[in-house]
């Protein structure tokens, strides 16, 4: 976000070009200046007003996160490192959640109580 302020700081101040052009209508004021405070706040507003469809691109962007953490976390696993393991363990459980997947706990309680019963025919 601080990369962002200070883009969107150089534009309104004429020392950069927009990434996009603007409209004829946007003055900025002399030695105009955005915060990183101002950019996030500005970005979440205008998250919450997006359509329930960009939920799937967040969903994808945020799978790759949880996929990149469960990478980084490979090294420790393979060293049997609890800490690794149980971290990532949350990671996978997470995703799962996120992606519709995952099992609730009252899902699993039932689960526990499941029995096949396998007659050898003797």
């Amino acid at each position: 976000m601080a990369m962002t302020a200070t883009h969107i700081s150089r534009v309104g101040q004429n020392q950069e070009q927009a990434l996009s052009p603007l409209a004829d209508v946007i003055v900025f004021p002399p030695n105009y200046h955005i915060s990183e405070s101002a950019v996030f706040k500005s970005y979440h507003k205008a998250m919450d007003r997006q359509p329930a469809i960009d939920a799937e691109v967040f969903r994808k962007e945020d799978t790759a996160r949880c996929e990149e953490m469960y990478l980084t976390l490979q090294s420790g696993i393979s060293k049997g490192d609890p800490r690794h393991i149980d971290t990532a363990v949350r990671v996978l459980a997470h995703k799962a959640k996120l992606n519709g997947y995952a099992v609730e706990s009252d899902q699993v309680s039932s689960l526990s109580s499941f029995q096949i019963i396998i007659h050898s025919g003797r």
